[in-house]
């Protein structure tokens, strides 16, 4: 007999957080900062591209519970407010910032885009340049709601796990085959959600055995760690970027995403409190959506600053600057401006209280 699917959320801490999860996410969000500068096409760049996405996916995943909601209606209202509402005024307001750029910026890099279709790109948030030059990672947003309504609507079909492995064997082969045949990108990353759901799909099938991997004895945790970094290391045969589907090959592709994603979880848990990063993790949405047009205002700064000879620490500033930047952003949003993050005024407030509670307790 099949055995029920697990959909309980559980390790929640008592503010009902889950503290490695929020680390996870801050591990997430400072590699896809470091993994959008010069960077990308590095040893350093490789080993990222591997699983800093499919992480993401899988955290949602791991933290999806289909009994969280009434209905089908009761679902899209939840993830369209923390996400498409999110997405459409970021997208808006990156869309202002690149007109500045395109019109006072460097006509060259410019010369080849159709304003109309940059434009039209917020509505149909396909992640190339071509569309979404205004902000290139926000393909993220819209291609998660995506996933999120085809595994919510998977989980309402299947009552298994069985049946839901085979649902997203069906989906990796289709993700997969796109990748080959079709060199067209759909709206919202449609075919992207394809391979995505899969990521998603082993944060929600595999929680209990996860659960049981991060509560074991730290040296063990770590030993493991190590054995996931060299099965990632020795799988990196390909530069694969999970938007551009660009995966290699099938089997390299999911195993070495697997291991990456594993390798980052048991650092977290090993971690387990870091008050900074898990303020990063509990703030990936807006980094994710804001990061890169401040890594072209960290450029400038730093050629403005003078010549730094060593690639690694010009592109390792750039990073560590565009965070700093980030942080008055941080504060404006969730002080003046919660509903454009798909809060409530008390829930930032809360995450606040909870901040300041970690830091007292746990001085960095």
């Amino acid at each position: 007999m099949a055995k029920k699917m697990n959909s309980s959320t559980l390790d929640a801490a008592g503010n009902g957080r889950i503290d490695w999860i929020d680390i996870a996410k801050g591990i997430g969000i400072v590699l896809v900062v470091v993994g959008h500068t010069a960077l990308e096409d590095s040893g350093l760049g490789r080993f990222i591209y591997s699983f800093h996405m499919p992480l993401f996916f899988f955290l949602s995943g791991y933290l999806f519970s289909v009994h969280k909601y009434t209905g089908f209606a009761a679902f899209i209202k939840k993830k369209a407010t923390t996400l498409l509402i999110p997405y459409f005024l970021f997208a808006s307001v990156s869309y202002i910032y690149f007109l500045l750029r395109y019109h006072f910026g460097d006509a060259n890099y410019y010369k080849d885009l159709d304003l109309l279709q940059v434009f039209t790109g917020i509505f149909y948030s396909a992640g190339t340049r071509e569309w979404m030059d205004f902000n290139l990672p926000l393909w993220f947003l819209t291609c998660l709601f995506v996933v999120e309504c085809m595994y919510y609507m998977f989980s309402r079909m299947v009552q298994t796990n069985s049946g839901m492995m085979l649902i997203l064997v069906i989906c990796s082969a289709v993700g997969y085959l796109d990748s080959l045949l079709n060199s067209l990108k759909l709206p919202w990353g449609i075919d992207v959600a394809f391979t995505a759901v899969v990521f998603y799909g082993m944060g929600n099938l595999l929680k209990p055995a996860y659960r049981s991997l991060l509560s074991r004895p730290a040296v063990q945790q770590a030993a493991a760690a190590c054995i996931c970094l060299c099965v990632n290391l020795f799988l990196l045969r390909h530069q694969v970027n999970l938007n551009m589907k660009r995966y290699g090959d099938y089997f390299d592709f999911y195993l070495a995403a697997a291991a990456g994603i594993t390798f980052c979880l048991l650092i977290a848990s090993l971690i387990r409190t870091l008050p900074p990063l898990a303020y990063l993790g509990r703030q990936s949405l807006i980094i994710m959506s804001f990061h890169m047009p401040l890594l072209n205002i960290s450029t400038k700064v730093l050629n403005h600053v003078g010549v730094i000879p060593n690639p690694y620490a010009f592109e390792g500033m750039r990073a560590v600057i565009t965070l700093l930047l980030l942080v008055p952003v941080i504060y404006g949003l969730n002080k003046f401006a919660p509903f454009a993050l798909g809060k409530r005024k008390k829930t930032v407030q809360a995450d606040r209280s909870q901040w300041m509670d970690r830091t007292n307790r746990h001085p960095v």
